[in-house]
């Protein structure tokens, strides 16, 4: 930003994610997987932080199905690694934490359009008071061939920034959306259409573990 008195300034901020999922198909309805992920955020007060974990899902009907319907329960353990940019409110510049996560998600693709509901629950292993409880849900109405209109909403209850820096944020951080602010609740609203085009036959290969509730639309 150049400012009027000839001065300047610059602000950075930095975001990246790299994940990777190998999930073994156990029957019709089980599945079993491994995940890992490395990722950095200005936003998020990290540096760095590395996640790693094993995963098991159960899907309430036949995964051959999962292109109509699927109701889909994952539950997932992870050892997760924080290397923080600024010390956090609990005085921390990095730590290693054991986290578990249980998600219930549901798709239905209909000749009218699809649904899409997901109720996530999450929390530290050594303290249960921070943890993260979201809603999500997408519906698609068919308009006519290849349009759709799309409402997506979610909601959670927000108790897990143990990133927040302990010192104030400055304002211009705050305008700027560099960090994050602490907060209780998060809720979004989105309404928008969707054109497709292309084939008629759906392309989905396998979906167990990453096609359940809102996890196709957000990370």
């Amino acid at each position: 930003f150049e400012f009027e008195e000839g001065e300047s300034t610059t602000f950075t901020s930095r975001d990246y994610e790299l994940e990777g999922l190998s999930v073994w198909s156990l029957s019709p309805h089980w599945s079993a997987g491994l995940s890992a992920s490395a990722s950095g955020s200005t936003r998020l007060n990290q540096s760095r932080a590395l996640r790693g974990g094993p995963a098991v899902e159960y899907n309430y009907f036949p995964y051959s199905e999962s292109t109509r319907r699927q109701i889909t329960f994952l539950y997932r353990m992870e050892v997760v690694s924080f290397d923080y940019e600024e010390i956090t409110l609990f005085e921390k510049t990095s730590e290693t934490r054991l986290t578990h996560k249980l998600e219930i998600g549901s798709a239905f693709n209909q000749p009218w359009g699809e649904l899409d509901l997901s109720l996530e629950a999450s929390n530290y292993l050594d303290n249960f008071d921070q943890h993260r409880i979201e809603f999500f849900s997408r519906f698609e109405i068919r308009l006519f061939r290849g349009l759709s209109l799309d409402i997506m909403g979610s909601a959670a209850r927000v108790k897990d920034q143990i990133y927040q820096p302990l010192e104030d944020i400055p304002l211009e951080d705050i305008l700027l959306r560099r960090r994050e602010l602490g907060t209780d609740y998060e809720y979004s609203l989105e309404l928008g259409f969707n054109f497709t085009f292309g084939s008629v036959f759906n392309n989905v290969v396998n979906p167990r573990m990453s096609s359940g509730g809102g996890r196709r639309y957000r990370h």
